[in-house]
């Protein structure tokens, strides 16, 4: 079999590699827990309205914002529709916000300077170059891959417009604390929040600048795409201040013209069965444990690698110990025939970050396979 690996391979390339082979695959993050079948019904309700098939209002379906609303404030979250804008999933809310800090910054006849913090999702890479026409200014992490404020403050203190923050963080799985939040919140620029995995959490509740930092500077943007496992229904929504949620929708309305269809069938499925849906996350939740649980001991006998314990998303990630992460990474395929993602490239270009990340979003079926594959 042809396995091998390219030198910049994304984790997307793994992932097809390896589905060309026949392979198990944890370097894509795909959740495979079916959306709830009562929301997959709603779906065909929702296809018979007439109104659906129209362009959506700008802001979103109204049905969906007050479905958030409410779904929101069952979760603590004091939210009203005005704070609240219907995406084209978790990237058209980060492209809008991208978008307003580098207009803000052209207005001033100068370039934006967004930052991401070591180590970060690969797409926001993209994203901030391809927005502002610069690459993002790269903030280290601290060894134990917790966020470095005191370096993201010399930055700002350097010139800084914005930066991009997950939260439950992709790759490494860590949340951000209260205290944390607060010093971003008082750094006078723009804070893009990715929260997609906010209810996919295992320490705690999720906390959140929604919870009393909210201001015309901060832009949380959540979806579907991992919480029901509705990846293809690209349904997302931001929330912010009523004022910058304004701003948001004509710098996202360009771009995306209007959200999907889908939102009112979540927004079906949200009214009618609010219950069905936390017992859905909670089976989510279930599931990412005891494949963390059992993925992380097998990974470990075999190649001796330590697990970092996640505190949230779907991932979880593991020291190596060797000498390069695609050298660790290849050595995993070819050795176990098992795809994993090696960590550099959730860091600035040629650093090696000494990590390994899989995903845990696969189905037990899969995850025992692995298993199996990688104590044989």
């Amino acid at each position: 079999m042809g396995l091998e690996v390219p030198p910049n391979a994304t984790m997307r390339d793994i992932h097809d590699l390896c589905t060309s082979n026949g392979l198990p695959s944890l370097a894509q993050g795909m959740i495979e827990l079916p959306p709830p079948k009562a929301l997959r019904a709603t779906l065909g309700d929702a296809a018979m309205e007439d109104s659906v098939h129209q362009y959506m209002p700008r802001w979103g379906d109204t049905h969906f914002r007050e479905a958030m609303v409410k779904t929101l404030k069952a979760q603590g979250e004091q939210v009203e529709v005005e704070n609240v804008l219907t995406t084209q999933g978790v990237t058209g809310g980060v492209v809008a916000g991208l978008l307003l800090v580098h207009e803000a910054a052209k207005a001033e006849g100068r370039q934006a300077k967004v930052a991401l913090l070591e180590p970060f999702y690969t797409y926001h890479k993209l994203q901030v170059s391809k927005v502002t026409g610069a690459e993002a200014v790269y903030i280290p992490c601290k060894p134990d891959l917790s966020p470095d404020v005191d370096a993201l403050e010399q930055a700002v203190a350097a010139g800084l417009d914005g930066a991009i923050v997950c939260n439950p963080c992709n790759p490494s799985g860590r949340q951000w604390r209260k205290d944390e939040l607060e010093r971003l919140c008082k750094l006078g620029i723009t804070l893009i929040f990715d929260e997609v995995y906010s209810e996919m959490v295992f320490a705690g509740p999720h906390v959140s600048v929604t919870d009393g930092l909210l201001s015309d500077k901060t832009i949380v943007c959540r979806g579907f795409s991992k919480n029901v496992g509705a990846q293809s229904w690209r349904v997302g929504y931001t929330i912010s201040t009523a004022a910058t949620i304004q701003k948001l929708m004509p710098a996202m309305d360009p771009l995306y013209i209007c959200s999907p269809l889908t939102q009112r069938a979540l927004a079906m499925f949200l009214d009618k069965d609010a219950e069905g849906y936390r017992e859905h996350m909670v089976l989510v939740n279930e599931m990412l444990r005891a494949n963390w649980r059992d993925l992380s001991a097998a990974f470990q006998k075999r190649f001796g690698w330590t697990p970092v314990e996640p505190e949230g998303t779907m991932y979880g990630c593991f020291w190596h110990h060797g000498t390069s992460d695609m050298e660790e990474t290849t050595k995993c395929l070819h050795e176990a025939n098992v795809g994993v993602c090696p960590g550099n490239i959730f860091m600035r270009p040629d650093a090696q970050s000494g990590f390994i990340r899989i995903h845990c979003g696969v189905s037990r079926e899969k995850c025992a396979d692995v298993v199996k594959r990688l104590t044989a």
